[in-house]
């Protein structure tokens, strides 16, 4: 299901080349759309393997533990 006012986001990659997704504005500390999808990855990965009643493959994170406690 699509929550209202979202759109899909693969539509919105697909077109996307990897120096238009790593690009970053100069001197700024924002994350680039590649760093936002990789976050993204990661803790979609943990969740879905805990879902499923696994243990992530990846180290969890402190941010991570706080949001999803064992």
């Amino acid at each position: 299901m699509q929550a209202k006012g979202v759109p899909p986001l693969k539509p919105v990659l697909e077109r996307l080349t990897a120096i238009q997704a790593s690009w970053r504005h100069t001197g700024e500390a924002a994350n680039t759309i590649w760093e936002h999808l990789n976050h993204l990855l990661y803790y979609n990965e943990r969740v879905l393997e805990r879902i499923k009643g696994g243990t992530p493959i990846y180290p969890a994170s402190r941010a991570y533990a706080r949001c999803f406690p064992p």
